[in-house]
C-alpha cells in the first residue's frame, strides 16, 4: 500500500480525541448539503419539464410572424421535420355575458386541427360556425356554461362611418383547460370563419405555429426552417416567446444552487477544524515522521486524503440517498400536491447526469479547499518543536 494512504488510514482508525465527533458532524453536513442539492435540483427540473411541456403543447415548438405568411405556409407543408402547421389570427377584444364584460385575446384558428395541435382538455365540443371555445378561468369568473350565448366584439375593427365595433352573437360550444400561465383567463378560440367576420381590418394571418416531430432536435429544425424562409418572416422558438419565464427559471435554479451550497461550505469549515484537531492530536507522530525524513508534501497529502475520505463519504451518502428518494418518488408518487393549486397530482422530480456531476464538483471543490487549508499547518511544524510540545 502507498505510504501516504497507509499513514492517512492509521490516523483515521484512531478513535480518541475530539476529532472523532467533529469528523462525524462534518460528514453529516456534507451529506445533508448534497442531499438538499439533489432534491432541490430534481424538483426544479421536474417543474421546468412540466412547464416546458405545457407551453410547447399550447404554443407549439416554433412560431412564424411578419409578412408573406400566406406564401410561407406552402413552403412549410412538405418539410420533413414539421408535424403540423397552425396559422392563426389574433386580436384584443371584448366578450359580454349578460351584464358582465371582460377584455380577452381572440385567437382564430382552424378548428379541424384544434385537438390534434393543442394539448388541452376540452369540456363540451369543438366550436362550429358560430361557436367559441373559452378558457376555464374565464368561464368561472363569468359563470358561463357550455351552451350559453355570448356577444363578442373587436373594438379595433369598428366601422368608421358608424363608430361602433362589430358585434357577433356566439354560443359557448366548449371550455378548455390548459393549466398554464394565464391562458385559461385570457384566450378565446374562434373558428377561422368567425375570425374573418369579426376582424374586418385584418386581411392576413398574424402568425403560424409549428409543431415538429418529437424525435427532431429543435435547434436543428430551427436552422433548417430559417434557411428557406423569405425575407420579412421572423422565426421564434417557444423559449424566445417566453424568454422572461425561461430566464426566471434559470435564475431560480442558480439561486437554489448558490444558497444550498452554503450548507456544504459550512460542512467544509467543520472539516477544516476536524483536520486541524487531528494535526494537533497527532503532532507527536508528525514530528517523528518529519525526523525520519518524510517530505512535507507527503504529510500534506495525508491530510488531503483524510479530508476526501471523511467528506467524500458524507457527500456520497447524501448523493445516494437523494437519488434513491427521486427514484422512489418517480415510481410511487408518494409526495402529493394539491390539485387546486398545481396542475399536477404528485411532486415532479427529474434528475439529470449533469446535475450529479455539478454536485460532485461542488462538494469535491469545497473538500479540496478545506483539506488543503488544513494541510498548510503541517508545513509549519518542526520535528524538534513537535516532540517537545508532545511531552
Amino acid at each position: 500500500m502507498n505510504l501516504t494512504r497507509e499513514i492517512a488510514l492509521r490516523f483515521l482508525m484512531s478513535r480518541k480525541g475530539p476529532g472523532r465527533f467533529t469528523g462525524i458532524v462534518s460528514m453529516a453536513g456534507m451529506g445533508v448539503g448534497c442531499f438538499a442539492l439533489v432534491i432541490s435540483l430534481a424538483v426544479l427540473n421536474g417543474f421546468e419539464g412540466q412547464v416546458r411541456e405545457k407551453l410547447r403543447g399550447f404554443d407549439g415548438d416554433l412560431r412564424l410572424t411578419g409578412t408573406e405568411l400566406d406564401a410561407t405556409i406552402q413552403l412549410l407543408e412538405n418539410r420533413p421535420e414539421i408535424q403540423s402547421v397552425m396559422p392563426f389570427k389574433t386580436r384584443q377584444g371584448l366578450i359580454q355575458y349578460r351584464s358582465n364584460q371582460r377584455m380577452v385575446t381572440f385567437k382564430a384558428v382552424d378548428m379541424q386541427m384544434m385537438q390534434s395541435f393543442y394539448n388541452v382538455s376540452i369540456q363540451g365540443e369543438i366550436p362550429q360556425k358560430n361557436g367559441i371555445l373559452i378558457g376555464w378561468d374565464t368561464a368561472a369568473r363569468l359563470g358561463v356554461r357550455v351552451g350559453d350565448e355570448m356577444i363578442i366584439s373587436s373594438p379595433l375593427d369598428q366601422t368608421p362611418s358608424i363608430g361602433f365595433p362589430h358585434r357577433l352573437k356566439t354560443i359557448v360550444n366548449g371550455i378548455f383547460h390548459s393549466q398554464i400561465l394565464d391562458y385559461d383567463d385570457r384566450i378565446i378560440f374562434l373558428p377561422a370563419e368567425t375570425g374573418e367576420l369579426l376582424f374586418r381590418r385584418l386581411d392576413r394571418w398574424d402568425g403560424i405555429d409549428l409543431r415538429i416531430y418529437p424525435e427532431t432536435n429543435l435547434e436543428d429544425a430551427e436552422t433548417s426552417i430559417a434557411a428557406v424562409l423569405p425575407k420579412g418572416v421572423i422565426l421564434q422558438t417557444w423559449e424566445d416567446i417566453h424568454s422572461i419565464l425561461v430566464k426566471a427559471m434559470r435564475l431560480e435554479r442558480l439561486g437554489a444552487i448558490s444558497v444550498l451550497s452554503l450548507i456544504i461550505l459550512v460542512a467544509a469549515f467543520n472539516l477544516t477544524a476536524t483536520l486541524s484537531l487531528i494535526t494537533v492530536q497527532k503532532i507527536k507522530e508528525i514530528g517523528i515522521l518529519r525526523a525520519m525524513g518524510t517530505p512535507i508534501h507527503t504529510l500534506k497529502n495525508v491530510l488531503v486524503i483524510q479530508g476526501f475520505w471523511r467528506g467524500g463519504w458524507g457527500a456520497f451518502s447524501g448523493l445516494l440517498s437523494g437519488c434513491c428518494l427521486v427514484f422512489i418518488q418517480n415510481i410511487t408518487g408518494f409526495i402529493p400536491l394539491p390539485t387546486d393549486i398545481y396542475f399536477m397530482r404528485t411532486l415532479p422530480m427529474k434528475l439529470l447526469p449533469a446535475d450529479i456531476l455539478l454536485i460532485t464538483i461542488i462538494a469535491s471543490g469545497f473538500i479540496l479547499v478545506s483539506s488543503w487549508g488544513a494541510s498548510r499547518k503541517v508545513a509549519s511544524i518542526e520535528p524538534r518543536d513537535a516532540l517537545q510540545w508532545a511531552k
